[in-house]
C-alpha cells in the first residue's frame, strides 16, 4: 500500500516545474522551435493536454470539431493576455485545470457539447496564459506563440487519437480512467506544492 503512495510522490516531485527553468528556451533551435516544444517541456501543460485528451475519447465524436476550434481560439486569447498577467500567480492554473479535467476523465461523464466545448476552451485558455515569453519581442514572441500554438493542438488531437483507438474494449477504458487518476492525483500534488512556495 504505502510503495504506490511513494511512487506517486516521486513523480509529483518530478514534475514540479521549478522556477529557474520553468520556461527556458532551448538553445539554438529558434523561436518557432521553442514555442512548438514548449507544451512538451512544461509538465503542467502535458498533464493538461492528456487529461483533455483521455476525456476526448468519451466524448462523441461530433462534438470534437466545434470543441477543437473553440480550444483553437481561446489559446490565441491566452497567449495574447499570457503578456499583461503575473507569471508566479497563473503557472497553477494549468495543474487546476487538469484536476477539475481529470476528475471528469476518471468519471468518465459524457457531457453535452456545450461542455465540451467550455473545458477544451478553458483548458487551452489556461496553457496560453501560462505560456508566456517575457524576454522575447516581435517577430521573435510572434513565432514562439505560433510555435506553442500548434504544438498544442497536435498534442491534444493525438493523445485524444490515441487514448480513442485504444479504448475499444473495455479493460483498455479503464487503463485510460487509471491513467486519468494518476494525472489527476499528481497535478494536485504539484499544485499543492506551488500553494505552499515548495516549488
Amino acid at each position: 500500500m504505502l510503495k504506490p503512495v511513494v511512487q506517486l510522490c516521486l513523480l509529483a516531485m518530478s514534475l514540479v516545474a521549478w522556477p529557474s527553468f520553468a520556461h527556458s528556451p532551448i538553445e539554438g533551435v529558434g523561436e518557432f522551435y521553442n514555442g512548438l516544444l514548449h507544451p512538451l517541456l512544461i509538465p503542467a501543460h502535458v498533464m493538461l493536454l492528456l487529461a483533455v485528451g483521455i476525456w476526448f475519447s468519451q466524448q462523441q465524436k461530433a462534438y470534437l470539431p466545434q470543441a477543437m476550434i473553440a480550444g483553437a481560439v481561446a489559446i490565441v486569447i491566452g497567449l495574447y493576455c499570457s503578456d499583461y498577467v503575473d507569471e508566479k500567480t497563473v503557472e497553477i492554473l494549468p495543474l487546476l485545470t487538469a484536476v477539475g479535467v481529470g476528475l471528469l476523465a476518471v468519471c468518465s461523464w459524457r457531457a453535452p457539447k456545450l461542455v465540451v466545448t467550455l473545458v477544451t476552451a478553458f483548458s487551452l485558455l489556461a496553457i496560453g496564459i501560462d505560456s508566456g515569453q517575457a524576454e522575447l519581442f516581435g517577430n521573435g514572441k510572434t513565432l514562439s506563440h505560433l510555435g506553442t500554438f500548434l504544438g498544442s493542438l497536435f498534442l491534444l488531437l493525438n493523445f485524444g487519437l490515441l487514448s480513442r483507438r485504444f479504448s475499444q474494449v473495455n479493460w483498455q477504458a479503464i487503463g485510460w480512467r487509471v491513467l486519468a487518476s494518476w494525472v489527476t492525483a499528481a497535478s494536485f500534488l504539484v499544485s499543492l506544492l506551488q500553494y505552499k512556495g515548495m516549488a
